[in-house]
């Protein structure tokens, strides 16, 4: 395999990665949702980190069908892709670490 492929598969490997970080969070932040009430703005917030995720996905899934001949095509896209999803997954553990200490607070303020 010659190096241009195996990054691209690097970049790719490392994309699904953090797509699957991604979606152990949204799990996690669904489960914090049904648990307790979330304020209106943190559910819009978290439907549109949903919709991100899954048309970062869908880039990554066409990264992946591109023949070996578009190698370079594949790293230049997926050292791209792979910073989005590395940042949109730190972003939605904000938010999720944010949900679920406001739950807490209002949890603490019911008893």
């Amino acid at each position: 395999m010659n190096k241009i492929a195996a990054l691209a598969e690097q970049y790719i490997h490392e994309s699904e990665l953090h797509l699957a970080h991604i979606d152990a969070l949204i799990a996690r932040a669904d489960k914090a949702r049904v648990a307790r009430e979330t304020a209106t703005d943190t559910e819009a917030l978290l439907k549109r980190m949903q919709a991100d995720r899954d048309r970062l996905a869908q880039e990554l899934d066409g990264l992946r069908r591109l023949p070996p001949e578009h190698g370079t095509d594949v790293v230049r896209e997926g050292e791209k892709l792979k910073g989005v999803l590395e940042t949109l997954g730190l972003q939605f553990g904000k938010v999720l670490g944010a949900v679920l200490e406001n739950g807490k607070r209002k949890g603490s303020a019911a008893r």
